[in-house]
């Protein structure tokens, strides 16, 4: 109260004597607001406002700002500058759209965590973190109403450059981000590289990075290889309600949203679509020889993962699962559910080794098969994934068992039950298998 009351009085001393009003609060205190805008003179200290701001760039402002998650208060502007947060802040958006822009020259990231990220062998993310955002070892940071433009230069080919990366303990809170770029825009030469990524929560590589990510509201379009990828045992990602689009037909085997490595994924309500790669001699229909781009990729997720409510139209897989545990898990690993998964060039879902649970999903449109059963020699463990309450129809092969039948091949059983795809597909199940069997009733 005794400061309100000394802030009053300063302000109306100020006022009297027609003088712009610097507040006293001290810059990084809790609770605390400071203001930026390139297209305003700066007054110093915080400012008041997007007409008085206390700072012309962002990065100035989390400089200043301490550790004890104070607000930055962003004008409306386009803001040419890569970030490093090792603080815990809050960016929000005011006053009109607020685009963060990579420079035509991007530098590497100072942090740890992105130094990190380069010491690995070559041919698995080699070269250090060229981030738009790079949030590093920061506690709690939150980001509200920000696009983040992280188109590469053209003629660019970079392993490592994401639109915000979150590492080294950091837990991230969006609401209303967007990120496009994280790759070179279509037409230029180098659009089949094989690196770039919109949000990269932890990381697998190098030394192994825990972070958290929740993000709501979300919008990731124009990445190279990877929308969102959260990673690492430890690490979790939560999105609600989200839209993810990739190029189309290109050269890169793109993922819609990946969970990786022992993290924990949530998704519910996610939009997801357009990730195909056709990259000649190696992209390609046959999931047992060909790299396929998926919307959805669990590949050696944490227990309690899965999708929900979320659609998934025209990728090249809807949705992918493969266990990475020692051995065949006890319990169901991923859970998929009440999704709409739509015009898959090659198939709705893929289920490799593992357990993953299917329930009251719907698979329809146009497309070659509806479930994938993967048995092959690369497998420590059958697939022993479970279905019930599907709705499967317009496919090629309703549910389809592919083998290699390689000598060592585990033997399993699919069980699928209370379904409906026996009469509304092309055929309603095939099965290749020597050694693999399906089974379940009640379907129709």
């Amino acid at each position: 109260m005794r400061i309100k009351s000394t802030m009053i009085a300063a302000l109306a001393v100020v006022a009297m004597a027609g003088m712009v009003a610097i507040p006293t609060t001290v810059a990084g205190a809790s609770g605390s607001k400071i203001w930026v805008s390139n297209t305003a003179p700066t007054v110093g200290g915080t400012g008041i406002s997007c007409a008085h701001p206390g700072y012309s760039t962002i990065q100035s402002a989390i400089n200043n700002a301490g550790n004890f998650g104070a607000t930055i208060e962003v004008c409306a502007g386009t803001y040419v500058e890569q970030l490093t947060i090792t603080n815990s802040v809050k960016l929000v958006a005011t006053g009109g759209p607020v685009t963060v822009q990579l420079p035509a020259t991007p530098v590497t990231n100072g942090t740890s965590c992105d130094t990190a990220l380069g010491t690995v062998p070559p041919g698995q993310l080699p070269q250090p973190g060229q981030d738009e955002i790079s949030i590093c070892g920061a506690g709690n940071v939150s980001i509200t109403g920000i696009t983040v433009s992280a188109y590469w230069p053209p003629n660019t080919c970079y392993d490592n450059l994401m639109g915000v990366f979150v590492g080294q303990g950091s837990t991230l809170t969006a609401l209303g981000l967007t990120v496009t770029g994280a790759g070179v825009p279509l037409g230029d030469p180098d659009v089949g590289c094989q690196g770039g990524i919109g949000i990269r929560v932890g990381s697998a590589h190098g030394t192994g990075q825990v972070a958290h990510a929740s993000l709501r509201n979300t919008v990731v379009t124009g990445y190279q290889k990877a929308g969102i990828v959260v990673a690492q045992t430890g690490s979790s990602l939560s999105v609600h309600t989200a839209t993810i689009t990739g190029r189309g037909p290109v050269g890169t085997a793109e993922n819609g949203i990946e969970v990786d490595y022992g993290a924990l994924g949530t998704i519910s309500g996610a939009t997801v679509s357009n990730n195909n790669c056709v990259l000649a001699g190696v992209c390609g229909p046959n999931a047992l020889t060909d790299t396929q781009a998926t919307g959805i990729l669990f590949y050696g997720a944490a227990t309690g993962s899965g999708v929900k409510l979320s659609t998934l139209n025209g990728n090249d897989v809807g949705v992918y699962y493969s266990s990475l545990a020692a051995s065949e898990p006890v319990a169901t690993e991923v859970t998929m559910a009440t999704n709409i998964i739509n015009n898959s060039v090659d198939a709705g879902i893929e289920l490799d080794q593992g357990v993953a649970s299917l329930k009251y999903n719907t698979i329809g449109g146009t497309g070659p098969i509806g479930i994938e059963v993967l048995q092959a020699y690369w497998q420590s463990y059958a697939p022993a994934s479970t279905a019930i309450h599907q709705t499967i129809s317009g496919q090629g092969v309703g549910v389809e068992v592919d083998s290699d039948n390689a000598v060592g091949d585990f033997p399993g059983n699919f069980v699928i039950s209370g379904s409906h795809f026996l009469h509304t597909n092309t055929t309603a199940l095939t099965n290749n298998s020597l050694n693999y069997t399906t089974s379940g009733g009640g379907n129709s």
